[in-house]
């Protein structure tokens, strides 16, 4: 009995370690794409879109994945990770991507991108709990 007490320990924490590491993706695409669609970048030249687009989505999704994991590193003194920003910059490209092949899918710009922003605001709130737990031990 103990072991399967074990095993469903051990295949909740990597399931939800997986999800977390996905949640990097979608974030990032979702932000992305949003990004694009209502800056309406459908209509900008093919040399912005090749190169410009690209860059600033690499950029961007740069910036803001390490943007996000210094905060962690800082405030909840949680390992620096630079794999979850080589997840949040592919999750971004990823989304580049897919709003140059289908850039008028209004649900990933407004409802998965609001969904996204809602995990994050949660993730925000379970880090301040832990801060707050923290000191008063």
């Amino acid at each position: 009995m103990e072991f399967l007490q074990l095993f469903g320990k051990i295949m909740k924490v990597t399931l939800y370690n997986k999800l977390r590491n996905y949640a990097h993706v979608g974030m990032l695409f979702s932000y992305i794409y949003t990004m694009w669609f209502y800056n309406n970048a459908h209509e900008y030249t093919l040399d912005s879109k090749i190169a410009g687009m690209s860059l600033a989505s690499i950029i961007i999704s740069i910036v803001f994945g390490g943007f996000w994991e210094w905060c962690q590193s800082y405030f909840l003194e949680a390992p620096f990770d630079l794999k979850d920003i080589a997840r949040g910059t592919i999750g971004g490209f990823l989304g580049y991507l897919f709003y140059l092949w289908q850039p008028n899918i209004e649900f990933i710009a407004k409802w998965c991108s609001i969904a996204f922003f809602a995990l994050s605001l949660y993730s925000i709130y379970k880090g301040i709990v832990l801060m707050k737990t923290r000191n008063q031990l």
